[in-house]
């Protein structure tokens, strides 16, 4: 409701819309009587939101970039690691972007042979925390999806740095998740989703929307490359050594986030 009156206040000439919680509440609503739009950051396929026509011609006022979990890629690199890895545990809090993702997860690890043992998505804090710790003994790695709108046993919520990091520092299983953000604050490793690539399309689309064309003329845009993370730190923390090349193309992260308890 806040964005939507800022939006009806500022009457922007492009507004640039990230992630499915933008989609879902705000672009929706305001397609067909608001300003022209430019996504990025969506999991969901875009088409379920009702305001594009196709995903090669959206006509209309609204376009931008999908991103799509390199799960494939990311686990591989994990192999590289951790090649006994084949063991999953997926964690993922209940929002809207993880729900889609799992889903895709799910249907390529059954084609990579990669066997799921565990996998929950779940609001609660005390149930995440209860995950973790039941899977030390069943699973090979934990692959962490997206961990922002957990709530503590109170209803309060519980700011996603606070979980990654008590995620870390109770378990013993190599981790993996899908973006830069999350290898920086303490996973061990992914082929990251590229913010760069979705944001750069985004970027080009509005600038030529305030020239006068209309989001309506471009595609929807997916970003082909990835970006190879590792986070030393936590290398060092599982007792794993990172191969030279891979440390000498990779984008190495020598820290992990504040510790919580």
């Amino acid at each position: 409701a806040k964005a939507k009156a800022r939006i009806a206040a500022y009457k922007p000439d492009v507004v640039i819309a990230v992630d499915d919680n933008a989609q879902k509440y705000v672009v929706s609503d305001l397609a067909n009587g608001g300003p022209p739009f430019v996504f990025l950051g969506v999991n969901a396929d875009p088409m379920t939101y009702c305001y594009l026509r196709s995903l090669e011609a959206p006509g209309g006022q609204v376009t931008g970039s999908i991103e799509r979990a390199r799960f494939e890629q990311s686990f591989a690199l994990l192999q590289q690691l951790v090649p006994e890895a084949r063991n999953l545990a997926i964690l993922c809090d209940d929002g809207p972007t993880g729900k889609s993702v799992v889903t895709r997860v799910q249907e390529k690890a059954a084609a990579l042979d990669i066997n799921i043992v565990a996998l929950k998505q779940t609001g609660s804090f005390s149930e995440w925390q209860s995950f973790v710790q039941k899977v030390q003994t069943e699973a090979d790695a934990l692959l962490v999806i997206v961990y922002h709108t957990l709530k503590d046993d109170a209803g309060q919520p519980v700011h996603e740095d606070t979980v990654l990091s008590w995620t870390i520092n109770n378990s013993n299983l190599p981790d993996l998740g899908f973006w830069g953000w999350a290898v920086e604050g303490g996973l061990l490793c992914s082929e990251a989703i590229s913010g760069f690539q979705q944001g750069h399309y985004a970027a080009t689309v509005a600038s030529y929307v305030l020239m006068g064309q209309s989001p309506g003329e471009f595609p929807v845009d997916k970003p082909q490359r990835g970006e190879v993370c590792v986070n030393l730190a936590r290398a060092k923390m599982l007792g794993i050594e990172i191969p030279y090349e891979l440390a000498r193309t990779a984008t190495l992260y020598q820290t992990i986030g504040a510790s919580a308890q």
